[in-house]
């Protein structure tokens, strides 16, 4: 968004994006002889045992009147069937033919050939930032907390660019929180810059902690040592350091170990 850009306009900016990116301002969908409506409401049903006019109005926040109409050219088409219910006359079942399922069958391939041809292009990490980035459009359109308690904890060994990760949030996190500027960001990549070169895996460690595909903490194991030069180790000691978070409102415990010189506490980050 641009600094005179308002919200909504914003929005509107990036709906026009989309849908041109995703084609379906084309005629048909995927190729096909199907408009988007059509094609979706082939998805629902090809997705469903039966359902009825009226979950499918509902569910897609359609006016019954248009879906009625869309439904009315599928049948002319032999594409649906309707079943009267046994357990309510006044109730239609629908549900693909199998002719529905033989049109459906390539528009839903067409369709996954057209998003794997868009995330193609994208590193890993890049979809993985995508991804997350629809996740959350999803959750705050539809009104839905952060599925934070449902998501798995990864604890894993540092990847390239995780170093720098750390240092990067140390940096935005105390700025934040106490207005620290970015001398004290440089003070961090020294000290990251010295658990690498002075890395001992018999005695050191390091974890990030990753959460729905993207790091939450980090959790650094040292080896204690004299502050001044030569920095002679001081056995038998260890140190915990850095330890940020994006779920920083609790402190309790989720995992500890013990070893020879070694007690290793790792946050709860919720």
């Amino acid at each position: 968004m641009t600094s005179t850009e308002t919200p909504t306009a914003a929005v509107r900016r990036f709906n026009r994006f989309y849908t041109r990116r995703i084609g379906v301002l084309q005629e048909g969908l995927a190729e096909t002889r199907f408009s988007l409506a059509e094609s979706r409401l082939l998805w629902e049903l090809a997705h469903r045992d039966r359902t009825t006019a009226a979950e499918l109005a509902r569910d897609l926040d359609l006016d019954p009147g248009y879906l009625s109409r869309l439904l009315r050219g599928l049948k002319e088409g032999k594409l649906i069937r309707s079943e009267r219910s046994a357990d309510d006359a006044r109730h239609l079942h629908l549900s693909l033919s199998a002719a529905g399922k033989r049109a459906f069958a390539p528009l839903d391939r067409h369709s996954e050939e057209g998003v794997a041809a868009l995330l193609e292009p994208l590193a890993e990490a890049e979809r993985q930032k995508l991804l997350a980035a629809m996740r959350t459009i999803e959750q705050l359109l539809d009104g839905e907390p952060p599925a934070v308690a449902a998501a798995p904890w990864l604890l894993r060994p540092p990847q390239n660019g995780d170093i720098g990760w750390v240092v990067s949030r140390h940096g935005a996190l105390y700025a934040s929180e106490y207005a620290w500027d970015w001398r004290f960001e440089a003070l961090v990549a020294r000290i990251a810059a010295d658990f690498v070169d002075r890395f001992d895996p018999a005695r050191e460690a390091c974890w990030i902690a990753e959460r729905d595909g993207r790091n939450v903490g980090c959790v650094f194991l040292v080896q204690a040592r004299d502050e001044t030069p030569p920095h002679k180790v001081v056995e038998g000691t260890a140190q915990l350091r850095m330890l940020p978070s994006s779920y920083r409102n609790s402190t309790k415990p989720i995992c500890t170990s013990r070893r020879p010189a070694t007690f290793v506490v790792l946050l709860s980050m919720r």
